[in-house]
Formats: C-alpha cells, sequence, structure tokens
C-alpha cells in the first residue's frame, strides 16, 4: 500500500565537511572568536551560530572530498563617548610602530568616526608628524565628508599647535580634549589602533622597510572597513557610515561525514 520506499528519508541536519573545513581554516588563520567568526560567515551569506562555531572547532579537522575553490574571482573594488549619528563625534590620534630592527619608528595618523568606527582619512609618516600635517589632514578629512559637531583628541604636541587650533576654530567644530585620567574618551579609537596592528601582525612581525609598512596597513585598513563585522554594529564600519545593508544570509549546505562537496562560493586569501 506504500509508493517508493516505505520509510522517510531523515533529513541531514549536519554542515558538510566543506562549511566545517572553512571554519576550522578562518579559527585556524586567527579570526577571532566564536561570535566573530559568525559573524564573518554572516556578513558574506551564510548563517551559522556561535554555537555552531565553537563545536566545530572542538572536531577533528575536516577533509572533504573537494576542497573548496572560489566560483570566480573576486575583485576587490568613566563615561563613554556618546556619538548618535555619522559625522556628531570625529577623533584624531597618532600611533607608532617600530621598524623590524627597533632602529626607526614609523607613525600612522588617522580621523576616526565614533558612530561608525570608521577611519575616514589616514596618512603615514618616517618621522615625527607636525601641527601642520594633522591640520592638512582634517581639512582632507571635511572636504571629503563634511564637518563633524565634535572632534576630540589628546594634548600632544600636534593637537594643541596653533596652527591645528586655528584650522578646528575656522571650520566651526568644538574642539575637546581627552585627558590621560579619562580612559573612556577616546577608547574607541585606542581599540581601533590595537585591531589594526594585529590584523597587520604589526607587532609580531615588525615592517622592515616604511614601504612595508604602507603597504601592510593600506592591506589591513581594506579589510578592517569593508570585511570585518563589527561586534557593536550591525555590520562593517562602511556599512553603518554609508547605511548599507548586508547580504541577505542563508543556511550554507548539509552533508554527511565523507560526501564529496561542491566548490565553496566563499574561500579565504
Amino acid at each position: 500500500k506504500t509508493v517508493g520506499l516505505a520509510t522517510p528519508k531523515t533529513p541531514i541536519r549536519r554542515f558538510d565537511d566543506g562549511v566545517r573545513h572553512l571554519v576550522q581554516r578562518m579559527v585556524g588563520f586567527g579570526f577571532g572568536g566564536n561570535v566573530l567568526v559568525s559573524k564573518h560567515l554572516l556578513a558574506a551569506g551564510w548563517n551559522i551560530c556561535e554555537k555552531t562555531v565553537r563545536n566545530i572547532k572542538r572536531e577533528k579537522r575536516a577533509a572533504p572530498a573537494v576542497v573548496p575553490t572560489p566560483a570566480r574571482v573576486r575583485h576587490i573594488p568613566v563615561n563613554p563617548v556618546q556619538a548618535h549619528f555619522v559625522n556628531h563625534v570625529w577623533m584624531m590620534d597618532i600611533t607608532e610602530v617600530k621598524n623590524f630592527f627597533n632602529t626607526q619608528a614609523f607613525y600612522l595618523a588617522a580621523v576616526f568616526d565614533a558612530y561608525s568606527r570608521m577611519p575616514l582619512v589616514a596618512m603615514s609618516f618616517d618621522r615625527t608628524p607636525s601641527g601642520s600635517d594633522m591640520a592638512l589632514l582634517f581639512k582632507k578629512a571635511m572636504n571629503a565628508f563634511g564637518t563633524p559637531t565634535f572632534l576630540i583628541s589628546d594634548l600632544g604636541g600636534q593637537f594643541v599647535s596653533k596652527i591645528f587650533l586655528k584650522t578646528v576654530h575656522r571650520s566651526g567644530a568644538q574642539h575637546r580634549f581627552a585627558s590621560v585620567e579619562n580612559l573612556y574618551a577616546n577608547a574607541r579609537l585606542e581599540r581601533f589602533w590595537k585591531t589594526l596592528k594585529r590584523i597587520g601582525l604589526l607587532k609580531v612581525i615588525q615592517p622592515l622597510t616604511f614601504k612595508d609598512f604602507e603597504t601592510r596597513t593600506a592591506i589591513a585598513l581594506y579589510y578592517y572597513i569593508h570585511y570585518r563585522p563589527h561586534t557593536s554594529l550591525a555590520g562593517t564600519p562602511a556599512q553603518t557610515f554609508y547605511d548599507a545593508k548586508a547580504i541577505a544570509a542563508t543556511a550554507p549546505p548539509r552533508g554527511l561525514a565523507g560526501q564529496v562537496v561542491e566548490p565553496s562560493p566563499i574561500d579565504i586569501e
């Protein structure tokens, strides 16, 4: 009295080996914790919760019958600061990185939007930047993105120089200073420096030359702005700054252990 199989086919509820292999590679490459790996995949279009990532991390290394390959070439086109919208609060600061032989220091200055965690403009130096350099950097940010309501900086010599103070005053922005005791005033920018150095491995493998410093910093900035989902935001800094919608995520393919998998549309370089 039945047609076909008498017993129903059990649905596969397990993600296939290709998905597990991808997650384990991301963990090995140091993409972050369970939540950050899950957010990376969510931004790329696969919906995997952080608990599943944690369970896959504990498993034996997956070896799919077909290693996932890219389907096509990807073309790379004690009170916190309250920022309520884009261009509400900007921050400016300078960070220092020593070269490999510890004989020279390289500097990176940036204008940072506190609301979207977006580095708007950055400039690298092989010498200590001056107040004129910071004034020029601030002008470039205003020409590209408009004038902020507030600008926060520390009490460094560049930011209390006459030319920089005059530039900020003429722009109409309200200049506020972050003291050494108030760690929360520029905590977002300090966290950005720490993340950027970790992405570019600037502390683990120090740059040999100034050109090496510029190249690695540019790659790290591009990844941070366009591809790294921020845990406090709904997406990447660029998506938040431009109010862009994230990719609609779907469930990754499922399969049994050892089963041949299709090439993955997601790959890591």
